[in-house]
């Protein structure tokens, strides 16, 4: 598997490969069954934090778009049988979401300006003893 450009990844399907893109017509198939905002912020805590039946419910989605003769349970008896691995479906996903919702630059990020420090003023010094000095 590969990022092709911004907008494709190849994804190989009983040894075929597949250009599949994260369209409108893949997107509201993928809605169906799964929501896209759900789908990221899960993501985003991990991979084991992603229902198998979603990663597998996307994938197929959009290996259905691209032109793939597989159906929802081809994709879920391979992801059980380890023909879909893990790492795979960490790709997908993670890749879906960057396409949806976009990257984040980190060079945006690095170079933000950062929010100085409060500054205190000192105390008034107080007259005469402190109960500290007794």
């Amino acid at each position: 598997m590969r990022n092709t450009n911004a907008m494709r990844m190849t994804l190989t399907w009983d040894g075929k490969e597949y250009q599949c893109l994260a369209d409108m017509a893949a997107c509201m198939r993928i809605e169906e069954r799964v929501v896209l905002h759900v789908l990221a912020d899960r993501v985003i805590r991990g991979a084991s934090s992603v229902p198998s039946s979603h990663a597998c419910w996307v994938l197929y989605c959009l290996l259905e778009r691209a032109g793939a003769p597989a159906t929802a349970d081809d994709v879920y008896e391979a992801a059980k049988g380890g023909l879909v691995n893990d790492e795979t479906f960490k790709t997908v996903l993670t890749w879906l979401i960057g396409e949806v919702y976009g990257r984040p630059d980190n060079d945006i990020e690095a170079s933000a300006p950062k929010k100085p420090s409060p500054r205190r003023r000192p105390l008034p010094k107080r007259k005469g003893k402190s109960a500290a000095a007794k």
